[in-house]
């Protein structure tokens, strides 16, 4: 039985992006909700993002997800069980030019905070290009869309030099899952 679906459904504007719901079998959608471990089981990310935490285990069911991604992307993949805490934000920046690819897979309980989700901008001065080494201020970009943060949702993106996307401050607790594929 396939417990992630992934789908070739993608926008070209203002870069290559998507966005999917019914991602995983909602059976196993339910089991990793279930699963979410607690916060002291997490680490923080680093300093600059205080308020970023994440899983460092692959055992139990998250090594089932990881395995799913290895067999839909390869080996050249890192994947991340995050959570993001209240004040969580990020600029727009476009990712590290080694990876080609971001998905970002949604883990709320439910459906309240649809504003929660990553959003993808386009810069005020259209020339502007990023190498993916800088985080930006929100006021020199326009906010175009954001992603929902629903359950059993994905937002993913080709990596460019104008694949700014970013987060808001959060003002809920974020459970995500980021799978990053490398060149």
């Amino acid at each position: 039985m396939a417990i992630l679906k992934f789908e070739d459904e993608w926008h070209v504007e203002p870069f290559q992006w998507t966005y999917q719901t019914g991602i995983w079998d909602s059976d196993f959608y339910r089991e990793m909700i279930d699963s979410l471990p607690d916060l002291k089981d997490y680490r923080q990310y680093n300093e600059r993002y205080k308020n970023r935490y994440l899983y460092p285990a692959r055992d139990g069911i998250w090594k089932i997800v990881e395995d799913s991604f290895r067999g839909l992307f390869g080996d050249n993949i890192r994947v991340q069980l995050c959570r993001d805490l209240p004040g969580y934000s990020i600029g727009p920046h476009t990712d590290g030019k080694k990876e080609t690819m971001t998905l970002l897979y949604y883990l709320p309980r439910n459906a309240n905070h649809p504003e929660a989700g990553t959003s993808v901008y386009e810069p005020l001065d259209p020339d502007f290009r990023c190498d993916g080494t800088k985080h930006h201020v929100f006021g020199l970009f326009r906010k175009l869309w954001t992603a929902e943060y629903v359950p059993n949702s994905m937002f993913g993106f080709i990596r460019s030099d104008n694949s700014f996307h970013g987060v808001e401050p959060s003002v809920i607790v974020r459970d995500l899952i980021q799978v990053s594929v490398w060149r």
